[in-house]
């Protein structure tokens, strides 16, 4: 495992407060969105659904997410066209950090539409202590997954592809 793809960042960059993203599903340009609390005494979840279409940014970034899934399978590089991502499955440790991904690919693999449903479950964040032979998530894709989550804020704060027009109508002009 190399440490090129590490990127130096300070503890805090990527601590995750309040509620956690858990699982991003995308469904007819739209994000399925799960959230989670990890407090040990109570649990607050739920699932948010827009009936509005995600921004091309967030569509952009989501299907560059299929580089995490042909560096863990390069034998699929050449199939890439071929994948479509279902969903991912966000980890956190207790101080909220990132800490596992779970990803799942839909591979249709011939002309017929046969599929396979193909899930890398849990894979670690790399970190520098890691052995040489643990596969792990590289640094690089690390700060593409925080891009698709903060799409996915900004998502669920109306950032739509019709977006919320503002109500309040100004009469000075």
């Amino acid at each position: 495992m190399t440490k090129s793809n590490l990127k130096e960042k300070e503890d805090t960059t990527n601590n995750v407060t309040g509620l956690f993203i858990k699982k991003i599903q995308m469904k007819d340009n739209r994000a399925l969105i799960s959230l989670n609390d990890d407090n040990d005494f109570r649990t607050q979840n739920g699932d948010f659904n827009v009936k509005d279409e995600v921004t091309e940014e967030f569509k952009t970034l989501w299907h560059n997410a299929l580089e995490i899934v042909t560096s863990l399978t390069p034998q699929l590089g050449k199939e890439v066209s071929a994948l479509r991502l279902n969903h991912i499955q966000f980890f956190y440790d207790k101080k909220g950090f990132l800490s596992d991904v779970s990803i799942s690919v839909i591979w249709t693999f011939d002309s017929q539409g046969h599929v396979l449903n193909l899930n890398y479950t849990k894979f670690p964040i790399y970190k520098p202590e890691m052995a040489e032979t643990v596969v792990a998530i590289s640094g690089k894709h690390e700060e593409l997954l925080h891009d698709i989550l903060k799409a996915a804020k900004a998502y669920m704060n109306g950032d739509t592809r019709t977006k919320q027009m503002s109500l309040i109508v100004d009469n000075t002009k």
